[in-house]
């Protein structure tokens, strides 16, 4: 799979922050710059796309209180309003007839929001 978004080009399984893994945050850090919404809100926004994950955005007070291992699985911070948020990083799609397909609902949801997306 490969996806063109905001110019830059992502791919399956590609490393340095051009993954899906990459995308999906991209698509995040798009979508705060034109939001007003708070950070609960951005939460229940986000966290719906990813099934096995009900964390996918933390402020830094939220992410300091998990384990070393686990914030490890969240990319650097970004501003937004007065906060530092984090989020996570790990991204997929599972088979036919799973029940999620993480990278799929954020592409979708990029797609709704009108946002120039090309595959």
């Amino acid at each position: 799979m490969e996806v063109v978004f905001n110019g830059n080009l992502y791919k399956k399984n590609a490393r340095g922050g051009k993954g899906m893994g990459g995308l999906c945050f991209e698509i995040f850090q798009y979508f705060i710059k034109k939001s007003d919404l708070d950070y609960k809100s951005l939460q229940l926004t986000f966290n719906q796309f990813h099934s096995s994950n009900k964390y996918i955005v933390l402020s830094e007070e939220d992410w300091k209180e998990k384990t070393e291992d686990t914030r490890k699985r969240y990319f650097a911070p970004v501003p937004y309003k007065n906060l530092k948020l984090y989020f996570f990083k790990r991204w997929a799609n599972h088979e036919k007839g799973a029940k999620s397909n993480h990278i799929d609902n954020m592409i979708a949801f990029a797609v709704e929001q009108g946002y120039d997306i090309k595959f």
